[in-house]
């Protein structure tokens, strides 16, 4: 078996069904994906999101990318928002049964959208080599509302694919600053702010 990550359930199933199992384990502060370059963006509202957000797509070019949101409702506002600004973005969300996600992804797969604004959904396993930026609209969360580094590694990951380069930039207000500082520690990285001058280098 190989993932970027196992819960301790995972492990311990393995280990009851597998005899004389060899591990591979990487530090912590192995784990974040170095071809990837992580930023942030401070926005004080869904507006000023919304705003930076179509600055992100003037400034420079995105291959195809991938959003991720907190919630349904969350994905399905950015991706209505987002197709009458003029961009193709299919919406991949759990009221979809597994016929229609499995469309969705082949669609975006063909490239027939540009954006595939989702939520947890497809934090894992989806590999298309055109993704070039990831975005966490909302950075994730866990069910006791604390961060969860693995999904937030694992939805970074989506871009960069391999061996290429990506970028994951991250929306982040007043609320979500001890959050992103919890990524960093967890991970021993830093992750800088994106300011206008950054972006008009990518």
């Amino acid at each position: 078996m190989f993932s970027a990550t196992y819960d301790e359930d995972v492990v311990e199933f393995a280990r009851s069904i597998i005899s004389d199992p060899v591990e591979f384990r990487v530090r912590r502060n192995q784990l974040t994906l170095t071809n990837i370059k992580q930023v942030y963006l401070f926005a004080l509202s869904i507006e000023e999101k919304f705003a930076r957000l179509s600055e992100i797509y003037g400034s420079f070019h995105v291959g195809q990318a991938i959003i991720f949101c907190a919630t349904r409702k969350e994905a399905s506002w950015l991706q209505c928002e987002m197709t009458k600004d003029g961009h193709k973005v299919a919406l991949l969300s759990g009221e979809l049964d597994v016929h229609q996600r499995e469309e969705v992804i082949n669609s975006f797969r063909k490239a027939e959208f540009r954006v595939l604004v989702t939520t947890n959904l497809c934090s894992r396993g989806l590999d298309v080599p055109q993704v070039n930026l990831v975005i966490n609209w909302s950075l994730p969360l866990d069910r006791q509302g604390r961060v969860d580094c693995e999904t937030y590694l694992h939805r970074i990951g989506r871009s960069g694919r391999f061996g290429k380069g990506g970028l994951a930039i991250n929306f982040a207000g007043p609320e979500d600053e001890y959050l992103l500082q919890q990524i960093e520690n967890h991970f021993d990285i830093k992750i800088p702010m994106l300011t206008d001058e950054t972006l008009n280098e990518l």
